[in-house]
């Protein structure tokens, strides 16, 4: 099997043979950690967005377009809390970092959440051995070469029911699977003020975003007890570094057609958030 991860390369980890494989179709959502760990290493920036998959909607593209193309979003679907302070630790120990955005939702901000993807995925890409012989290498090198012999999507992101039957689940089931496993971050809030106190020390902009929801998934809250706890995550990251607090009452919270699921925006107001934040980059500390 590692002669095949060799040739194909699913992560493009040593960019050696063109065959004008899906690489970049299938690697990036095979593994989003180990696709990005490798694109970060071959071109670093001094700009990172870290979050889970509200946060990786803030595309590249749109910061480019924004004026601000040394922006690398190290965002991940699914992502918790535990991988996304691993993440910045990484980038930290790669490059020199000037700003980090890192979108910190309330949902995300959960002690029992210790999820982390992150070692096993740095692990794989640190050295050649480890990726070759990586038995996640080599399930991606037999998805490209089946996307590339059938042309067919054989992982699919999109949930099994219809957008309408998602937005019911997200305020029903999902959202009592994930409000009754909250509980607030003691462990997690001191290694979040550790990369707040790197970040000072190192001159860094640490700049936390809160991306909105609908309101119907926001009212939620009251109902769970957990109001007040949210206002206290607002209070907590203040006093770690900026907020650019986008989750707040308003057209855009009200309207469904702004939202591709009561947690997820639109593209296009992805978009329109991406250039939000670059504005708020902008007043930040220089």
């Amino acid at each position: 099997m590692a002669a095949l991860n060799v040739v194909v390369d699913p992560f493009g980890r040593n960019g050696w043979l063109d065959l004008g494989l899906p690489r970049e179709q299938v690697a990036s959502v095979v593994d989003y950690q180990i696709h990005k760990i490798l694109a970060y290493r071959r071109a670093p920036k001094p700009a990172i967005v870290l979050g889970d998959s509200r946060a990786e909607l803030l595309r590249d593209a749109y910061f480019a377009e924004a004026g601000r193309p040394d922006v690398f979003n190290f965002a991940c679907g699914g992502g918790t809390l535990p991988e996304a302070i691993d993440t910045f630790w990484l980038a930290a120990g790669t490059t020199r970092l000037r700003q980090v955005v890192f979108g910190l939702p309330f949902s995300m901000y959960n002690e029992l959440n210790r999820m982390n993807r992150l070692p096993t995925a740095r692990q794989v890409s640190r050295d050649l051995p480890s990726y070759y012989l990586s038995p996640l290498v080599t399930k991606a090198s037999l998805l490209v070469l089946a996307t590339a012999a059938t042309g067919r999507t054989f992982v699919d992101q999109l949930p099994p029911m219809s957008r309408e039957e998602f937005w019911d689940y997200q305020l029903g089931p999902g959202a009592e699977l994930h409000w009754r496993r909250w509980a607030r971050p003691r462990v997690l809030l001191s290694r979040l003020e550790e990369v707040a106190e790197y970040c000072r020390a190192e001159g860094i902009d640490l700049l936390f975003v809160l991306p909105p929801s609908h309101d119907d998934y926001r009212a939620l809250l009251d109902g769970h007890g957990l109001a007040a706890e949210s206002a206290l995550h607002r209070r907590e990251l203040a006093r770690l570094g900026r907020v650019l607090d986008l989750d707040v009452p308003g057209p855009l919270t009200a309207d469904r057609a702004n939202f591709d699921d009561p947690r997820h925006v639109t593209p296009a107001v992805a978009r329109e958030l991406a250039f939000a934040v670059v504005a708020a980059l902008a007043n930040g500390p220089q």
